[in-house]
């Protein structure tokens, strides 16, 4: 059975005070805060917390492009052919978050979500902890 996780993360200024979030319905969540940050950093940091945290097939919900895309697009194979450049030449942001990530996520469902009750949920344990 695959396990729907929602996850979040958001800054208060970018860069600035971030925190993160996941959610299972029924089930476990986490969240977290990083004094400076950015938001690609933290909805990166929600997706890839949840991944390591819960075992089992994942569908993860998220309503950033940079991580759907990132998988959806298939932007990590550019990545690797490029030694680890982007499609401008320039190193990969995130680097640090991404590798580790990549290798558990090559078996997840990743899907675009936003404004549903879960979604809902996970933003305020995300705007909990940058509060």
């Amino acid at each position: 059975m695959t396990t729907d996780v929602f996850t979040d993360g958001a800054c208060l200024g970018n860069p600035g005070p971030g925190g993160w979030a996941f959610v299972v319905d029924q089930g476990p969540w986490s969240s977290g805060f990083e004094s400076h940050s950015t938001n690609q950093r933290m909805e990166l940091t929600a997706a890839s917390a949840a991944v390591q945290a819960l075992e089992g097939p994942l569908r993860v919900h998220s309503d950033s492009t940079y991580v759907v895309n990132c998988f959806r697009q298939e932007w990590w194979k550019g990545w690797l052919k490029r030694g680890w450049k982007n499609s401008k030449k320039e190193p990969v942001a995130n680097r640090d978050l991404w590798e580790p990530f990549i290798e558990l996520g090559l078996k997840l469902e990743v899907m675009w979500s936003s404004n549903g009750s879960k979604d809902m949920q996970v933003t305020g344990l995300t705007k909990q902890q940058i509060s």
